[in-house]
């Protein structure tokens, strides 16, 4: 099917829905079928011009927001059949991996034109070899959209950390994990003055890590890097027209 580039909401705003239900008569692919040859046409009179084959693979790249993609700042994607433009970088959710995904790929590549770029639209299997900005990467483990998990080669989205139980009247730095009552708490203030003998789950100065104790191992927990911290959130993009 040919990949459209404009949605059904901007022939809503030339002509009326009941006018573009005559017109389509209920069949949609008719859509597909004359903006493939309006592009045709475009392109037969501009083809000198190789911004516009790039203005339309924005429009054929639209898909819906996936939670597991990573969105760069004036990424485009589809919310309720809305368009909205990300302001800055949104995170895709990642969870703490077992094991690595990706492994920096050393062995000499005879034909590098034959390695395709990494996409995060696209699953690979464990020996695909992937080109990630200048380098390169052999996939490891299964991911991407098909398996609901999405890696991105070289980025390492969460850290280990060291915990030790919870004891009164120790000071503790900031963003310091402890064990109390079977719970995982960090210390979130860096405060001179507070009161050390009071415990995590009867202070404001901890945060509670829900479900970290998931995920324990004889190395310790897992925390988020601190700047991979981002989740969807509207103020993070906007709708464009």
């Amino acid at each position: 099917m040919f990949p459209r580039f404009l949605n059904n909401n901007d022939y809503i705003g030339i002509v009326t829905e009941e006018a573009l239900d005559q017109l389509i008569r209920g069949n949609e692919e008719r859509l597909a079928q004359a903006e493939e040859a309006a592009e045709q046409s475009v392109l037969e009179y501009l083809t000198e011009n190789y911004e516009v084959e790039a203005e339309l693979a924005i429009g054929k790249n639209l898909l819906p927001y996936n939670p597991h993609i990573t969105y760069p700042a004036g990424a485009h994607f589809y919310i309720e059949d809305k368009i909205y433009q990300t302001l800055r970088t949104i995170n895709g959710v990642k969870a703490p991996e077992a094991a690595p995904y990706w492994a920096e790929y050393d062995d000499s590549i005879e034909d590098e034109s034959s390695i395709e770029s990494y996409t995060q639209r696209r699953s690979y299997e464990p020996g695909d070899i992937v080109r990630f900005g200048t380098a390169y990467f052999e996939c490891l483990e299964y991911n991407g959209p098909d398996f609901d998990d999405i890696r991105v080669p070289g980025v390492k989205a969460w850290e280990p950390v060291e915990f030790t139980p919870w004891e009164a009247n120790v000071d503790y730095s900031q963003w310091s994990v402890v064990l109390y009552n079977g719970k995982y708490y960090t210390l979130m203030v860096n405060e001179n003055n507070r009161n050390l003998t009071v415990n995590p789950e009867d202070s404001d100065d901890w945060g509670l890590h829900y479900r970290l104790h998931l995920r324990t191992d004889r190395h310790g927990i897992c925390r988020i890097l601190r700047d991979c911290i981002s989740s969807y959130n509207q103020s993070q993009c906007r709708q464009t027209d």
